[in-house]
């Protein structure tokens, strides 16, 4: 079957192509845009962040119901860029970079799988490890955890030990019972003052995944399950996402100090964990803002944010 063909006569396959270069077009602008305008505040740089995850389903959608003649021959001629020029350009009879998208499409999609869908099952189906005892608060740290707690005002919240000296485990989960998990081995290594400000960023998770717009995020991504650039910018919201958990952890407590404190004795000088040098890395960067811990005041954010994304829209109309 040609290929040429079957891309016109496929919805799906139009649908793929075109958002995987939306998006591509859409980071690139706001990276620049960012770069321009300097913008360093972690929660300013998320909105950017978000575009090219949100725009290019939208802009699909939007384009064919504004005119639904640009799959017409006629029309491709007079755009800015026409993707077949590139896709099927063909080679002693054969497309090269068609089927060189088919791998990068290919990998994102396992990747998605293996790294999102599959550990979300594998959680469902066994919620309880054989090796790790859940317990209630011991006696010897509940007055600790309650206080914490009373002084984070967030009684509502429930904190559960995994009875593990060698397994670091700090997480929370968000539904109809919000709640912390932490290993025993993470309250032996923190003083107070610690441990309240790394519960005070998992009460900040808490708040922010109830957000409607992280809601929207995860939505678009599983709908771009296959775009290479919704995964680079999906783990960077997720890192992202560390970093304003920390400000605002230590805009409760008042002591951005602890919690560096706190990730420098779990995660750099703590001998049972293992941590590549990108991880070791995103972790000494978190520790360096919240020793300096400087506000970034930007003015006309929001005039900037939107001429980013009308520059994007219009960009992306003209690409076919």
């Amino acid at each position: 079957m040609n290929i040429y063909l079957l891309y016109y006569n496929s919805i799906p396959t139009i649908y793929i192509i075109e958002t995987v270069f939306y998006a591509l077009i859409a980071i690139m602008i706001t990276e620049r845009s960012i770069m321009i305008w300097q913008i360093n505040d972690p929660y300013k740089k998320q909105f950017f962040h978000y575009i090219p995850i949100l725009i290019p389903p939208i802009c699909f959608f939007l384009y064919e119901t504004i005119n639904p003649e640009r799959m017409n021959i006629p029309y491709r001629g007079r755009a800015l860029f026409d993707i077949n020029s590139i896709l099927f350009y063909e080679v002693f009879d054969l497309h090269p970079f068609f089927y060189l998208f088919l791998l990068i499409i290919f990998i994102s999609t396992l990747i998605f799988i293996f790294q999102e869908v599959l550990p979300l099952i594998i959680y469902k189906f066994k919620k309880n490890d054989d090796n790790l005892d859940t317990l209630s608060i011991p006696s010897k740290h509940e007055s600790t955890i309650q206080e914490i707690l009373k002084d984070l005002k967030s009684d509502s919240i429930s904190v559960e030990i995994i009875d593990s000296d060698q397994i670091l485990l700090i997480f929370s989960l968000t539904g109809k019972m919000n709640k912390i998990i932490l290993s025993k081995c993470v309250i032996d290594i923190l003083n107070k003052n610690e441990l309240k400000a790394v519960v005070a960023h998992e009460i900040a998770h808490i708040r922010r995944n109830k957000k409607y717009i992280l809601i929207f995020i995860y939505i678009f991504r599983i709908l771009q399950f296959y775009c290479p650039v919704a995964l680079l910018q999906f783990r960077r919201i997720i890192n992202l996402e560390e970093i304003i958990c920390d400000k605002i952890a230590s805009d409760i407590t008042q002591n951005p100090q602890a919690l560096a404190r706190a990730l420098y004795k779990l995660f750099i000088k703590n001998e049972n964990v293992n941590r590549d040098d990108i991880e070791r890395n995103k972790i000494l960067y978190r520790i360096k803002l919240l020793r300096f811990n400087n506000k970034q005041k930007i003015k006309y954010f929001y005039a900037k944010l939107f001429l980013t994304l009308i520059s994007i829209v219009i960009i992306n109309y003209y690409i076919i």
